[in-house]
């Protein structure tokens, strides 16, 4: 499934996305521009003993082992984890992101199993 982008008037953030299937291959832009990121939450319950790596690049056409990740956050296998910030993290050009089993910037092994992730942006 492709990445749901829902726009939003709210105090919150402007932008939800929502991707039930995060996977290496990389979805780029997925605000629509340069974004602050207030909140992730990946959910990663479906790979039970599985660790994945989740990669957020801001580059428009990011391509999983190649573009360099911004940040690389990792989710125990079985585990839900939120990323939250005040401030928010700063995408300059996009937001784009994608996941694998791997932390190396390298890195193309898909996870075997779903990864969801809901995403929070202005």
């Amino acid at each position: 499934m492709a990445a749901n982008t829902i726009v939003l008037g709210s105090y919150l953030g402007n932008n939800v996305v929502s991707d039930t299937s995060v996977n290496a291959t990389a979805q780029n832009n997925v605000t629509g521009a340069g974004s602050t990121v207030l909140s992730l939450e990946i959910d990663n319950t479906a790979n039970t003993s599985t660790m994945v790596f989740f990669k957020m690049y801001d580059n428009n056409n990011a391509s999983v082992g190649t573009t360099a990740p911004v940040f690389v956050l990792p989710v125990q296998g079985g585990k839900k984890l939120v990323y939250t910030s005040a401030d928010g993290f700063v995408f300059s050009n996009a937001v784009s992101y994608g996941c694998t089993t791997g932390a190396g910037n390298s890195d193309t092994t898909a996870p075997s199993q779903a990864v969801s992730l809901l995403l929070i942006a202005s």
